[in-house]
């Protein structure tokens, strides 16, 4: 231990309260102000995600809404792994909506004034502390924590000022990461707004009606060699909200669907399309294949149209719209068919349009994936100094 910190509990600083248990027969799909924090709110690692929004029209305890920096834990885990049970995030200030504390949530309440709040939400997002909360869980397939459980974990605490330098530390690269995803997520929907105005709202003799299939591959044929080492995107690291994938890994080809570099991704599945689970594949090497669940489609442009236009036609309502109207399957796990996405009925510009007009997309989608690629970059550095800082190993300047 670091001269001058010294072991506590988290007891001796914080308790936790459980969240209300929400009516389930208000949750609604209507969006309005009021969102309710689960779970699906938590990033793998910790931290807020506000992808996945459940909306609530009933009557609402005013001791169960929560505050703009707000501490809360995740109580509660489904997941094949358990790797959000525990984990902190910090409430946004993302007015108009409120957000309301539910049943599977921990609020953290503070019982003194010498723990630092964004130190103790760093601290709630090590690898060690997490470990320790997945190891006293509850349940089997649905994991569990508790109040007295978090508060158990035991710490090497520095003095006041210090937490303050090291969570200031951490801080600074998730605010360049939330700045870098703010400007992609601004870049997405202006060109959304374009590609809308362009291939559904507009009106020109010069434009035909067509089909998807017309201008793009679905599921075009790629090569990849079985038993063979390449890269793999989950289906859950597909991302909600923006282009860009949440992780990968090397493994084994054993089957799977096939994709390069320009190809866009569309996730084939409910809720999974509903959700809006869509990827632009610019992540690999050079002529690099990769690979992924069989609930992809693969969309790719034919010759003389940008591969970029796929990802924002992927994300268009009416696409998404038409594509889960047109599912088939058992209930709760419905697919919508290539060849359905195939026959998507669209607006179609002359080619002579596309070569002129193209470049906006193709710029726009070279900036984000610059930003993406820094972020990823950011978060890497973040997360190798993160158990380096907490345990003391490494030492930022600070004044007492």
């Amino acid at each position: 231990m670091r001269p001058g910190w010294k072991e506590v509990q988290l007891s001796d600083y914080i308790s936790v309260k459980h969240g209300y248990a929400f009516k389930g027969e208000n949750f609604c799909d209507v969006p309005n102000n009021n969102l309710v924090v689960t779970p699906g709110n938590f990033s793998v690692g910790g931290g807020f995600f506000d992808g996945k929004r459940k909306y609530y029209d009933g009557e609402i305890p005013n001791e169960y809404i929560l505050n703009t920096n707000d501490l809360i834990v995740t109580m509660t885990d489904l997941s094949k792994f358990s790797d959000t049970l525990g984990y902190s995030a910090l409430v946004p200030n993302n007015p108009p909506f409120q957000y309301l504390h539910n049943q599977r949530i921990g609020l953290v309440e503070f019982l003194s004034d010498d723990i630092d709040r964004e130190f103790l939400y760093w601290l709630m997002r090590t690898r060690k502390y997490q470990k320790y909360i997945t190891g006293r869980a509850s349940g089997s397939t649905v994991k569990h924590t508790s109040p007295s459980a978090i508060t158990s974990y035991s710490f090497s605490c520095p003095s006041l000022p210090e937490q303050q330098t090291i969570a200031a530390t951490l801080s600074c690269l998730d605010d360049k990461i939330d700045l870098n995803n703010k400007i992609n997520a601004n870049l997405e929907a202006q060109a959304q707004a374009i590609f809308k105005s362009w291939f559904v709202d507009f009106e020109s003799k010069d434009w035909q009606q067509g089909f998807l299939s017309d201008i793009a591959y679905i599921n075009p044929l790629r090569t990849l060699s079985r038993n063979s080492v390449a890269t793999y995107v989950e289906m859950s690291n597909l991302p909600t909200i923006g282009s860009f994938p949440m992780g990968w890994t090397k493994r084994k080809f054993i089957g799977g669907m096939k994709f390069r570099n320009g190809d866009t991704l569309i996730a084939r599945i409910t809720p999974c399309l509903e959700n809006g689970k869509t990827a632009y594949v610019n992540f690999l090497e050079e002529n690099e294949v990769a690979f992924g669940s069989t609930e992809y489609i693969v969309l790719a442009a034919k010759k003389g149209y940008p591969n970029e236009l796929f990802y924002f036609l992927a994300r268009d309502k009416d696409f998404v719209n038409y594509a889960v109207k047109n599912m088939s399957g058992s209930s709760g796990r419905q697919r919508v068919s290539a060849d359905i996405i195939g026959n998507y009925e669209m607006l179609i510009p002359p080619i002579e349009f596309i070569k002129k007009n193209a470049n906006l997309f193709v710029k726009t989608m070279a900036t984000i994936r610059t930003n993406s690629f820094q972020s990823c970059a950011l978060a890497a550095i973040r997360d190798a100094l993160l158990p380096k800082l907490m345990s003391g190993e490494i030492e930022v300047p600070f004044t007492e």
